[in-house]
């Protein structure tokens, strides 16, 4: 590991809340995707905005968390069971979506939407929005057999 990623997975570390979180996300291989493919800015803004990231598993989780978040943090959660639907990389480009929400708070409905896949695909996942879009269409379809899928979709893959 460089000493660029060594310093880029102890942010990442900083930024999670559970450290079961981060061993079952690394076994998933998306805790080493998104270390590779955040820079050191976009963990700087990160840490400015406060974002954190909680996996668990659903249903349901109880975490323990062993400090005090300040005042107006975000927090990520990363619903373990359904990421290991996907793959790694379509695991990554999800987390990645969920970022680009948290650093544009005051898009919404479908503006909301494109920002945040613009900050998966400018880290070069715009595939694996796709590929996770349309793979979701099949296994959640109440949740992505949307007009908001279809117009993400369409919009992506024009782009590309």
């Amino acid at each position: 590991m460089t000493e660029e990623e060594q310093q880029k997975a102890e942010k990442m570390a900083s930024r999670m809340l559970n450290q079961v979180g981060i061993s079952k996300l690394a076994k998933l291989g998306i805790y080493k995707k998104l270390i590779l493919s955040l820079s050191i800015d976009d963990f700087n803004a990160l840490e400015t905005n406060k974002i954190y990231f909680n996996p668990i598993f659903s249903p349901a989780s109880q975490n323990k968390l062993s400090f005090d978040l300040e005042n107006g943090s975000n927090i990520i959660t990363i619903d373990l069971n359904t990421v290991k639907l996907f793959s790694s990389e379509e695991g990554t480009a999800i987390v990645l979506h969920e970022i680009g929400h948290a650093l544009n708070p005051d898009k919404k409905n479908i503006e909301g939407e494109y920002a945040a896949d613009n900050y998966a695909c400018e880290r070069g996942f715009s595939q694996y929005i796709i590929s996770s879009l349309e793979k979701g269409k099949l296994i959640r379809p109440a949740e992505f057999s949307t007009t908001s899928t279809e117009l993400r979709l369409e919009r992506i893959k024009n782009d590309n």
